[in-house]
């Protein structure tokens, strides 16, 4: 809500400018999110993932009626069989014998300390038999609930096609213990035709054999891991498709794990962005300053192109000069003149008018913003009084004036400016007072805004207007007691900086004393 009591639109455009303010916030976000992925993904071991696929053919072995022949019946499966052989697949029968085969490779460290595990008497003296045989027990159970952890088996829609997938840290390892699982599988159900043609009532020789040859070769195929190329019609299943050697990791995936580190930066971006603005919130464009202080923005200045970062040497001169030698200087004189004309327009007879330029946060920029400005409107035929009403930092005093030996401070024991030599001539039309004697102390606790300076300044014959620039007040019992004695006013505000209550609170009470808001000045 703004100050009428309307609900506030935001545009687009001004959701985009602010978030631009946060960019480098936004920017340190995303590169430590995706630092921590990168470094995830570099720390977890690779994973791969081989599947092989098998399709249930149940049969059962029948005699026939004279009890003398023994054939195969082709059985129906109903969803709840079918759903059973899944966990067949994954049954500790079904991978004890595959774990106990590929256990070295699966577990390389373990296979290690057991080949350089030192013997002896005296070592064997000191081990306790019980508790070694105990925990090797406990070990190898940990290892194998490890090794069934990574057997996944999943049917494929109504069908009764199971695909069984393994991962492992080796592309070879993966595609080998697939195959041996479901060659595993295959084998359980061989023996079982097996069992049942040996009990039937004519033992055939011929059928034991091709029994036994099925046996053999399945056998082999499980110590290769890989699926051999012949038929079995006694198994319940056939492979329909063997695992192969995968060509990529499945595990950690690269792409959708920076992908959501990056989604998950800009959410907890924006969030903190929102619960600052929402806690915090400050003045951020010319629209939220027209909005919430009913001010006009004069003009919108880039700190760069202020260029401050050397100012106490010459860059402030280079600043007030009318030939720009660059383009930053022709945008920050571009500016300036935006508020001269606003100024002029507003002011046109002058009197002796006092304008002042008051900072919401402290810096150097409105010290340059009062210096140019006034250098300006001089330019332009009027007579200018530019005084440095900052005690405390005197930045005005010490580009302009760095030898003065007297200044407004240093004034206060007379109400009128008898001794014209504390004024230093800029220009033909531009005349300085400085705040004090630069290198002099002070006593901060006497207030420049009182009505013995506004005499001073009012004593200097031949003024069209007066530019004061004012110190940052970090109370509003200080601005209290300079309000009576301000007339025309131009705010400094600092976008994303300047607290929102704090300009409320101003504004508010300078309007109470009927100053004159000449508008904001927004600097980024």
């Amino acid at each position: 809500m703004n100050k009428s009591g309307d609900l506030e639109t935001v545009s687009l455009a001004e959701i985009i400018n602010e978030l631009k303010g946060y960019r480098r916030f936004l920017l340190l976000n995303a590169i430590f999110w995706l630092g921590l992925a990168s470094l995830y993904i570099a720390r977890t071991p690779n994973e791969y993932s081989a599947t092989a696929s098998v399709v249930l053919t149940p049969t059962r072995i029948a005699s026939s009626s004279q009890g003398s022949t023994l054939g195969s019946v082709i059985v129906q499966l109903d969803n709840s069989q079918a759903e059973s052989q899944i966990q067949v697949l994954k049954s500790e029968r079904n991978l004890q014998s595959v774990f106990e085969q590929y256990k070295e490779e699966i577990n390389p460290a373990e296979a290690i300390e057991k080949k350089s595990e030192p013997s002896g008497i005296f070592l064997n003296l000191l081990r306790q038999k019980a508790e070694t045989k105990e925990k090797s027990i406990d070990r190898n159970a940990q290892l194998f609930q490890q090794f069934s952890d990574k057997v996944s088996v999943r049917r494929v829609g109504a069908s009764y096609v199971l695909e069984l997938s393994y991962r492992a840290s080796s592309p070879e390892l993966a595609a080998k213990v697939a195959n041996s699982i479901v060659l595993q599988y295959l084998l359980s159900q061989i023996e079982l035709k097996a069992a049942a043609t040996e009990k039937g009532g004519e033992f055939l020789q011929t059928r034991i054999l091709d029994i036994q040859k099925q046996r053999t070769t399945v056998k082999e195929g499980i110590r290769a891991g890989t699926i051999p190329a012949a038929i079995f019609p006694d198994a319940d299943a056939q492979i329909i498709g063997a695992a192969t050697i995968p060509t990529r990791k499945s595990w950690p995936l690269t792409g959708l794990t920076l992908m959501f580190s990056l989604a998950l930066s800009s959410s907890l971006g924006l969030f903190a962005i929102a619960v600052k603005n929402s806690l915090y919130p400050t003045i951020k464009s010319a629209s939220s300053m027209k909005r919430h202080l009913g001010l006009l923005c004069l003009t919108y200045i880039n700190r760069k192109d202020i260029g401050l970062r050397n100012w106490r040497s010459l860059r402030l001169k280079e600043l007030s000069t009318s030939a720009p030698s660059s383009e930053i200087n022709r945008r920050w004189i571009a500016a300036i003149a935006n508020v001269k004309q606003i100024v002029l327009s507003k002011n046109k007879r002058m009197n002796g008018k006092i304008i002042c330029v008051l900072p919401m946060n402290k810096g150097l920029e409105h010290a340059a913003i009062s210096f140019m400005l006034a250098r300006m409107i001089a330019a332009s035929g009027k007579n200018v009084l530019l005084v440095d009403c900052d005690h405390e930092e005197a930045s005005l005093t010490g580009v302009i004036a760095p030898e003065a030996v007297t200044g407004l401070y240093d004034l206060s024991g007379t109400s009128h400016l008898e001794n014209q030599s504390a004024l230093k001539l800029v220009t033909d039309r531009l005349k300085f007072l400085p705040s004090r004697a630069f290198k002099a102390e002070f006593n901060r606790d006497v207030d420049i805004s009182s009505e013995l300076y506004s005499a001073i300044i009012g004593s200097v014959k031949d003024i069209d207007i007066t530019i004061a620039c004012l110190p940052k007040y970090n109370t509003i019992a200080g601005l209290t007691v300079a309000a009576p004695f301000i007339e025309d006013v131009i705010v400094i505000f600092d976008a994303g900086i300047t607290p929102m209550h704090q300009a409320r609170d101003y504004i508010t009470l300078l309007s109470s004393y009927n100053c004159k808001f000449l508008g904001g000045v927004l600097i980024n």
